[in-house]
């Protein structure tokens, strides 16, 4: 049920009141820095230590270009950003000897994946790097399109190719992050301060067809945090399968029978 409501964007009710269960914080945290020669050896790494039964807290990418921009933005230079793309690991141990045992493992596949460097990152220095990610963009364009795609992690590095093929065919300035332990891509679409605004949004939404018809093949979906809401309605439409949209629209009706709860989002009702 909850997840059911957590994804229905407003549309299936109001939750007044949640219960939370909470876990101890464990007390070691570490921060592991990856640096992978190709961007799809450095994704291949989420589904690699799942595999190896090894569960990070999460898996982030940055892919060189992105990197090359935040080192721009926070005017320093960033450890290994000229030998490739990043692999940010943050890695609870409930004690020292789970800790060890967690960072061996992690410099071992990394190095296994064809990892240059594997560091041990100072937490607050690698996250504001990564949190840097939005305003680097921001600091280069205020005109962009943010593309949120998700995959299956084992397809993401097949998704990478594609955006790179086609990115390039469309001629579009890109900067990518991604979770990669959830296979979520943020691709961001700059547009160049000198083109004209309807012929870059041309080309963005050619390319945002082809690219949605790639992931829906891989088995992903056009969304995977920041929702559909009216801006994503007729995508939505175009490329569900409309079996599984005709299930969503059957539960709204049947739980918002008037309508009234954040209509208009995701889809129109009859």
């Amino acid at each position: 049920m909850e997840q059911l409501l957590a994804g229905s964007e407003g549309t299936l009710g109001i939750i007044t009141q949640a219960t939370l269960k909470l876990f101890p914080k464990p007390p070691y945290c570490s921060d592991i820095l990856a640096v992978f020669p190709t961007a799809e050896a450095a994704v291949t790494l989420a589904s690699t230590l799942l595999q190896k039964g090894i569960l990070p807290t999460c898996v982030e990418f940055l892919d060189q270009t992105t990197l090359h921009a935040i080192a721009d933005f926070l005017q320093e230079p960033l450890p290994g950003q000229a030998d490739g793309h990043y692999v940010i690991i943050e890695m609870e141990s409930a004690d020292e000897d789970e800790r060890d045992r967690h960072l061996l493992q992690l410099d071992e596949y990394c190095r296994a994946g064809g990892a240059s460097q594997v560091l041990l990152a100072e937490y607050k220095k690698i996250w504001h790097l990564r949190k840097s990610f939005a305003e680097a963009v921001r600091a280069e364009s205020l005109c962009v399109s943010k593309e949120d795609v998700v995959v299956p992690i084992e397809r993401e590095a097949e998704l990478l190719q594609k955006i790179a093929a086609t990115t390039a065919r469309y001629h579009l300035t890109v900067r990518l992050a991604a979770h990669a332990g959830d296979g979520n891509l943020h691709l961001n679409i700059l547009k160049p301060p000198a083109e004209d605004y309807d012929a870059w949004q041309r080309r963005v939404q050619a390319h945002q067809q082809e690219l949605y018809t790639y992931i829906y093949q891989l088995g992903g979906r056009l969304s995977g945090e920041h929702g559909i809401g009216y801006k994503r309605k007729q995508l939505m439409k175009k490329f569900t399968n409309p079996e599984e949209l005709a299930m969503m629209k059957a539960i709204k009706q049947a739980w918002d029978p008037n309508n009234i709860l954040n209509p208009g989002k995701i889809f129109d009702l009859p």
